[in-house]
């Protein structure tokens, strides 16, 4: 019984690894995508004053 809860508790675990590394995954992807727009933002201004 002692085992089932260990691995039951290791389960629980690995599910919320999981679930954290997409969610870090999808906010990366989502923080990247807004430094490329705001590269290109500010390249298209630069490009435009001049």
């Amino acid at each position: 019984m002692r085992q089932v809860g260990v691995l039951d508790v290791t389960d629980a675990v690995t599910k919320a690894a999981c679930v954290l590394i997409v969610y870090f995954k999808k906010n990366i992807c989502i923080l990247y995508m807004k430094f490329i727009y705001l590269c290109i933002f500010e390249y298209f201004m630069l490009f435009i004053l001049q």
